[in-house]
């Protein structure tokens, strides 16, 4: 063994020490609050059931109903959104587990989001 093999084993171990004490790297930590948030909000089956186009039927009323399944998922994604943020999640964790940006989850939460919702 070498001095840098001996000085690379050192270095590893001293930031596996780091890691433990360190709240930011200690992933049990997150386990459990990602554990406390899927307790509070369980997933729910949200598979979109996608029907292929009937060739007979017309295509603006197939249009029409994707955008009303569409419509009514977006609601009840805000809507979570909306009751995780009621509960004390901040928005970062929000942000990553829904694709969005922290930025917007703040807007939704100060109520500058859409309109529609």
């Amino acid at each position: 063994m070498t001095w840098y093999d001996t000085r690379v084993e050192a270095g590893a171990a001293e930031q596996a020490a780091i890691a433990d004490e360190h709240p930011r790297y200690n992933s049990q930590r997150d386990e459990r609050r990602v554990s406390l948030i899927s307790q509070r909000f369980p997933r729910q089956s949200s598979t979109i059931t996608v029907e292929p186009p009937d060739p007979s039927g017309d295509p603006r009323e197939e249009i029409r109903r994707a955008k009303t399944a569409y419509d009514e998922a977006r609601k009840k994604l805000f809507a979570t959104i909306k009751a995780a943020l009621a509960e004390g999640i901040g928005p970062s964790t929000i942000a990553r587990d829904s694709g969005f940006t922290r930025e917007y989850i703040t807007k939704i939460r100060d109520g500058k989001g859409p309109r529609d919702i």
